[in-house]
């Protein structure tokens, strides 16, 4: 007895069944083409999918948007960093200008 089947409900136990049956399909599918065409016939035709300028713009654009989507879901927001405060030195007292009693003593 399969305990996830006690758990799940109806319609999942449904959409497995399914999808069971569709892979069942499409191995058996795969499994008529390969036997019915030989190497070079299936080489041919991946290679003119392949150069199609419409598979290759679809490939492109996905691959565009998956490194937006990548990008947008790891983006982090810093924290502002405080402006550099530009320190304006106050210029040097000028020396005491030698005066005759300052030369005196």
């Amino acid at each position: 007895m399969n305990i996830y089947a006690i758990s799940a409900p109806p319609a999942v136990i449904r959409l497995h069944a399914i999808a069971s049956r569709m892979r069942l399909w499409t191995r058996a599918l795969f499994s008529i083409i390969i036997s019915a065409m030989k190497i070079s016939t299936i080489i041919q035709v991946a290679g003119g999918v392949l150069k199609n300028p419409f598979v290759i713009g679809a490939a492109v654009a996905v691959i565009l948007y998956l490194n937006f989507v990548f990008y947008v879901a790891r983006y982090k927001k810093h924290a502002p960093r405080p402006k550099k405060v530009k320190r304006v030195e106050k210029p040097a007292e000028p020396a005491p200008a030698k005066t005759e009693e300052n030369a005196e003593e």
